[in-house]
């Protein structure tokens, strides 16, 4: 009987000692982890509750821990349920977080059981629990019943698009392009031959370089299009853009000349821009630091991400700077005449929200803005929505819609040029690792039909080309003009343009206009995705031109060799003939053909325009008369304003008719127009200075046409029908930006 209490005395102690030791490691792990919590070391954190749930599956504590650490993860966020099932089975008002000894659940556990079902598009589930859990926030708590009530509209919202999914095929990019770590922000060239993004792969600096949670930190990496359409292996963009600091790609110029790199230099996050010099990338320098600079772009706020306009003109970027309507929200800037940005502008409260916008990026089309925003009608975190500039204003913003947007993060939306195909990032089944890149093939593009122009200038001896070299667009109708960097190695620019449209396309140095000549764009058929349109090469040969009406373009824009075939003789027209040959049958039979040499009658045309300045040629004429009254009070008109401090838009158009110009003068009708243009702007140049004047605040605008009926040999007895389109014209426009 002795031995027997003995037995059971020892028992006892033994089984208390265990329990003893048990408690000890549980107190000390639940202590830990909620530290790490603190932290944010999640990942550790979960190991650690993990490990306490398995010694203790009944406690309501331990299992909302581990489903709170799921719904941080990047890519197990649906774990998350079945714990935080169990916590709601065990929820107390009276929870103290942290004491080990506490077996319930807190009221939260309601909230992010009802995020974790808004992610598995359980949305009534997640009304559900968002409702139960709203009933147990205080009234004075607004914050917080405002962030339950926005919650709860992502997910009624996500219920209506998901029963209407949009006829999107989504592709992962592969293994070329993603990673089994986070890869994200992807930006393309018009012409999509090269890819850039943001990789948290090892890269400069190797395995030592990361962060406090074990991430690499984020480099810019980039792929090519191979012929057959796949991406080339992803390669690191070297010590020149990278660094042992974070550099995150955040957008880039339609011709792929500059991108803009997001850096974190200060703790305050910033926008640099780094330029293709040849085949080299400088080295990303911050944006608007310049003495010069008076934008405001980048502040001791954050701003996080910026796209260009094709032609250059105009800047949106993201900023949560104070002022705004919200979070973060989406500004632009815009070019000003001395080449320099403008203050920053809100976008104004139809784009941007309460809530946070991020990732603008303007169509080629000029005109279709595409942003990711966790407002308007998002269906959980950032959706990506798409708008369109008109003559009022931005249109409301449309959900891109299901599938390309799910219940979590879609954000960094770029679109090809045709409008078919869009590159982003997002958290998917089946992805390399973390957030990959995908691309979306869009039946029924949402952006305006672009004619996406590629031409190729070279210099006739091998020569690097001129720094200061630029392509110009100058539409006809409007007169808008757009300036195309020239990639000074290969020579290979890209032009995005309206289809089916006239534009004067000139070729320019150090001011001087080289070459031009007036063309006609495509019309876009959908059907050709893609479709590149070819230019005639140019030959630079000192100061002047020779033009190859078949040059072979390089397929990229890597300084690819060119091959060209010899330049073909220009020749004149041949029908209808110029009208001051003799063997021209349709000339009059007397001979006397009065429309050439100082007897050349006047024209006697009357303008009916509205411009500041008006003449009208006869035949093959381009010159202003020095004693020009007309000219004169135009000019004066002009120093008025410039005296006065204004900003000045000297709009010049020309015009020449479709009568031959015999080739002796001028090879074409369109060279005879532009020469008008040439001297008009020469002269103003020239009166301005005789008066004391520089052009400083002066941007002038020239674009040319050939017009009128088609010529039929009768220049004579129809001349004052041909010279209505034989003119010269200038407008005096405001130049301040809008």
């Amino acid at each position: 009987m002795i031995k027997r209490t003995l037995l059971s005395s020892i028992l006892l102690i033994l089984s208390y000692s265990v329990v003893f030791g048990q408690g000890k490691e549980f107190r000390q792990k639940f202590e830990q982890g909620n530290l790490l919590i603190l932290e944010q070391f999640y990942d550790t954190a979960l190991n650690l509750f993990l490990d306490l749930h398995k010694t203790d599956t009944g406690n309501a504590n331990v299992s909302y821990k581990v489903g709170f650490l799921y719904l941080q993860s990047t890519t197990e966020k649906l774990k998350a349920i079945p714990f935080l099932e169990r916590a709601c089975r065990n929820v107390t008002k009276k929870y103290m977080e942290f004491e080990p000894s506490e077996k319930g659940a807190p009221l939260s556990s309601y909230f992010f059981l009802a995020q974790a079902y808004h992610l598995d598009y359980r949305f009534a589930d997640a009304l559900s629990y968002f409702e139960k859990f709203k009933t147990t926030i205080h009234a004075k708590d607004v914050e917080t019943l405002k962030d339950v009530s926005h919650r709860m509209e992502w997910s009624r919202n996500g219920e209506e698009l998901v029963k209407a999914p949009m006829p999107f095929v989504i592709t992962n990019l592969g293994d070329s392009v993603n990673s089994p770590y986070g890869d994200y922000s992807p930006i393309i060239t018009a012409d999509e031959k090269f890819l850039y993004f943001t990789s948290r792969r090892a890269g400069m600096g190797g395995e030592d370089n990361r962060t406090l949670d074990l991430k690499y930190f984020e480099d810019i990496w980039y792929c090519e299009r191979k012929p057959d359409g796949t991406w080339s292996t992803a390669k690191n963009m070297g010590p020149t853009v990278n660094s042992f600091d974070h550099e995150a790609t955040i957008g880039m110029s339609a011709d792929g000349s500059q991108l803009f790199v997001y850096k974190d230099i200060q703790g305050d996050g910033g926008i640099f821009i780094s330029e293709l010099n040849g085949l080299m990338w400088s080295s990303p320098e911050k944006l608007g630091v310049e003495p010069a600079d008076i934008t405001d772009i980048n502040t001791g706020s954050w701003e996080t991400h910026a796209c260009v306009s094709a032609d250059g003109g105009t800047l949106y970027f993201v900023s949560d700077r104070k002022g705004g309507i919200g979070g973060r929200d989406i500004y632009k800037c815009v070019k000003l005449p001395n080449g320099r940005w403008s203050k920053a502008m809100n976008l104004g409260p139809t784009v941007n929200t309460p809530y946070d916008e991020d990732a603008p990026f303007i169509h080629p089309d000029g005109v279709t803005l595409f942003f990711s925003s966790k407002g308007h009608r998002s269906m959980g975190g950032f959706d990506i929505f798409f708008t369109a500039r008109n003559d009022s204003g931005w249109r409301a913003p449309e959900n891109m819609g299901y599938p390309i947007n799910t219940t979590d993060d879609d954000i960094f939306y770029v679109m090809s040029t045709d409008g078919r195909r869009a590159y982003f990032s997002s958290f998917r089944d089946g992805s390399k690792g973390e957030k990959d890149i995908y691309m979306a093939t869009i039946p029924t593009p949402v952006v305006e039909p672009v004619a996406l122009m590629v031409g190729l200038v070279k210099t006739a001896n091998g020569d690097p080309l001129p720094e200061d070299l630029f392509i110009r667009m100058t539409h006809s109708e409007t007169g808008d003009a757009r300036d195309y960097r020239v990639n000074t190695s290969s020579g290979r620019y890209i032009s995005s343009l309206q289809p089916n449209k006239e534009y004067t396309w000139a070729v320019e140095v150090g001011g001087n206009i080289l070459y031009s000549e007036l063309i006609k764009t495509p019309f876009v058929d959908f059907n050709e995705d893609g479709k590149e349109y070819k230019l005639k090469t140019i030959i630079l040969d000192g100061t002047t031109v020779r033009v190859i009406e078949d040059g072979v373009l390089p397929p990229d824009s890597a300084g690819n060799t060119v091959v060209v075939n010899p330049p073909k003789d220009p020749k004149d027209p041949k029908d209808p003939k110029d009208p001051k040959d003799p063997k021209d049958p349709n000339r009059p039979k007397d001979g006397s053909v009065k429309n050439s040499g100082s007897g050349q009658p006047k024209s006697t045309i009357t303008d009916s325009t509205n411009a500041d300045y008006s003449k009208y040629f006869t035949y093959n004429k381009s010159k202003i008369g020095e004693d020009d009254e007309k000219f004169k009070a135009m000019i004066d008109k002009l120093e008025q304003k410039l005296r006065s401090g204004e900003k000045v838009k000297v709009v010049i158009t020309t015009c020449a008719s479709k009568v031959p110009t015999g080739g002796k003068l001028y090879k074409t009708n369109g060279e005879l127009a532009h020469q008008r243009a040439i001297e008009t702007e020469a002269r103003i140049r020239k009166a301005l200075k005789e008066r004391g004047l520089t052009v400083d605040n002066i941007d002038f605008k020239v674009f040319y046409k050939v017009r009128g009926p088609e010529y039929k040999g009768d220049y004579i007895e129809n001349r004052e029908v041909y010279e209505q389109f034989q003119y010269t014209k200038v407008y005096l426009k405001s130049a301040d930006p809008k």
